[in-house]
C-alpha cells in the first residue's frame, strides 16, 4: 500500500506543475486513488488499536508516507494522514523517535498552509503533549514551537472562533500533562487568554469564551501563585476575575465544571498575605463559584452517562446512580457567585468601568506582539448583563459533552478533593478559612456540610 501511494503521488506531485486540460482528470483520479490508500491504511491502524506493539512496527512504513504529504502540501490528503498519526499516536501511547521525527514536519506544515487544518491538527498535537511531555519538558524548542502554534492561531485573522477553541484546547493539554514542567509557558498563555477577556466584543460564541477562561483555570490549577502573580502585574486580576464569576453557569460540561472547581480552590492555598488585594476581599465569591458549581454537577455527570450510553448502545432507561453522581443538593435556591465584591450590578458598573478601560491600554503593552496582532482592543464597562441581550443564539447556547473526552483531572473526585482542601486550609491557612466560613449563610453552611458528608460517604465506597 505505501510502496503504491509512493509512486502514484510521485506521479502527481511531478505533474501537478505542468497542470494542463490534458492531464487534468488523469492527475484528480490519482490524488482520489491515494486518497482511498490513505483510508485503508487508516483502517488498517484503527482495527490495530488493542495490538500497539503491531502499530509501532508499522510506523517504519507509514510515517514517511505521512511526511510525503506534509512535505509535498497536498492539501487534500491533510485530513486523512493526520487522521493515520493521530491513530498511531494513540494506539502505541508514546512517542517514539520516528514519531519525534515528524514533529518538524508538521510545524512547518502548520507555518506553510497547516493554520487552516488545525483541527484535524489537534489530535496529533494532543498525542504528542499527552504521550511526550518528558520530551516537550526537557527541550526549549518544542516548547516554543507549541506556544508558536496557540499563539499563532488566536492572533491570525484567517481562523474563526472554532480554531481559536482548537488553540485553547491545546494550552490546556500542555498546562495539565506539563504540571510543574513549564512554568515559563503559563505567562504567555495567560497573556493570549486577557487579550480576549479584557476586551469589549472581542469573545462572539459562548465557547470560545468558556475555553479562554479555561486557559485561566488551568493557569491557577498548575501553579495559583505563578498565575496569580501574572495577572496582578499587568493588573488584569480583577478585570478577569470578573469575567469568570459572571461566567460560572456557562460551565455546563463535567470537564468544565472540574476546572472551574479545581482552579478556585487552588486559589484557597495561597496564604492570605500573598493574595492581590482584591481576592482578598473577594473569597467568599470564589467560594461561592465553588458552591455553585457543584450545585449542577450531578445532573452534568447523569448527561454524560446518558451520553456514553448512547454511544456504547446501552438502555437510556437506566438509572444513574452511580457513586460519582449520587450528591443532589435540594436545600434552596441557587448559590450565585456573581454577587458582591466582583458583581457587576449598577452600584459596581461605575467603579469598575474606568479600571477596567484602562486595562487595555495595558494589556496591549504588557502583551506587545501577542496582543498587536489581535487588535486594537477597548474594555467597555464590564456589564455583560447588558451585552448579552445583544450577543445571538451562538453565545446563549450551552456547550455539549464531548463523548470519552480524556484529561489527566478526569479520576479526581472533586468531592474528596475539596474536602482535602478545605482540611488543609483550615489547618495551614487560617485566614482564608475564617474569610470563607465567616461570610457563609446559612443554606451555604448547609451545602457544605452536604457536600462533606457526600465526600465521606464516596470515600468509605472506594475504601
Amino acid at each position: 500500500l505505501c510502496d503504491t501511494f509512493m509512486r502514484v503521488m510521485g506521479d502527481v506531485v511531478t505533474n501537478t506543475p505542468k497542470l494542463t486540460a490534458d492531464n487534468i482528470d488523469d492527475i484528480s483520479d490519482k490524488t482520489m486513488a491515494a486518497m482511498g490508500v490513505l483510508k485503508t491504511l487508516g483502517t488498517l491502524v484503527l482495527n490495530l488499536e488493542g495490538s500497539p506493539e503491531v502499530v509501532f512496527s508499522l510506523e517504519a512504513v507509514v510515517y514517511p508516507v505521512i511526511r510525503f504529504v506534509l512535505e509535498q502540501h497536498v492539501v487534500d490528503l491533510y485530513d486523512e494522514a493526520f487522521e493515520i498519526l493521530d491513530c498511531c499516536l494513540f494506539a502505541v501511547k508514546t512517542v517514539s523517535p520516528n514519531a519525534w521525527g515528524l514533529f518538524g514536519a508538521i510545524y512547518e506544515c502548520f507555518k506553510s498552509d497547516g493554520i487552516d487544518f488545525i483541527e484535524e491538527m489537534l489530535p496529533s498535537l494532543d498525542n504528542y503533549v499527552s504521550y511526550g511531555m518528558d520530551v516537550i519538558a526537557a527541550t526549549s524548542e518544542l516548547q516554543a514551537r507549541l506556544f508558536d502554534v496557540v499563539e499563532t492561531v488566536m492572533k491570525s485573522d484567517r481562523v474563526g472562533e472554532g480554531d481559536r477553541t482548537c488553540a485553547c484546547k491545546l494550552a490546556e493539554a500542555i498546562m495539565l500533562h506539563g504540571r510543574g514542567k513549564v512554568d515559563g509557558m503559563i505567562p504567555g498563555f495567560l497573556g493570549l487568554a486577557a487579550a480576549y477577556l479584557l476586551a469589549d466584543d472581542a469573545i462572539k460564541t459562548a465557547q470560545f469564551r468558556v475555553h479562554v477562561l479555561e486557559i485561566v483555570l488551568n493557569a491557577l490549577y498548575y501553579n495559583p501563585a505563578i498565575a496569580l502573580g501574572v495577572l496582578e502585574q499587568y493588573q488584569w486580576t480583577d478585570g478577569v476575575f470578573t469575567r469568570l464569576l459572571q461566567s460560572v453557569d456557562r460551565f455546563t460540561r463535567v470537564h468544565d465544571k472540574k476546572l472551574l472547581i479545581l482552579g478556585l480552590t487552588a486559589i484557597l492555598g495561597v496564604p492570605a498575605a500573598q493574595l492581590p488585594p482584591s481576592l482578598q476581599g473577594g473569597l467568599s465569591q470564589l467560594f461561592a463559584g465553588v458552591l455553585q458549581s457543584f450545585q449542577s454537577l450531578g445532573k452534568a455527570i447523569e448527561a454524560r452517562e446518558a451520553l456514553e450510553k448512547m454511544y456504547e448502545g446501552d438502555d437510556l432507561d437506566g438509572d444513574f446512580d452511580g457513586a460519582s453522581n449520587d450528591f443532589e443538593w435540594d436545600g434552596g435556591s441557587d448559590i450565585d457567585a456573581d454577587d458582591g465584591v466582583f458583581a457587576d450590578d449598577d452600584d459596581a458598573d461605575e467603579a469598575h468601568g474606568q479600571s477596567l478601560r484602562d486595562l487595555a491600554g495595558r494589556a496591549a503593552a504588557a502583551l506587545g506582539s501577542a496582543a498587536g496582532d489581535i487588535g486594537e482592543f477597548e474594555l467597555g464597562s464590564g456589564d455583560d448583563d447588558d451585552d448579552d441581550d445583544e450577543e445571538d443564539d451562538d453565545f446563549d447556547a450551552a456547550l455539549e459533552e464531548e463523548y470519552a473526552l480524556e484529561s489527566p483531572i478526569e479520576q479526581i473526585n472533586l468531592y474528596i478533593h475539596l474536602q482535602d482542601k478545605l482540611a488543609e486550609v483550615q489547618s495551614t491557612n487560617g485566614a482564608v478559612y475564617d474569610a470563607i466560613f465567616g461570610s457563609l449563610n446559612a443554606e451555604s453552611t448547609q451545602l457544605v456540610q452536604a457536600l462533606m458528608d457526600e465526600a465521606t460517604a464516596q470515600r468509605a465506597q472506594q475504601a
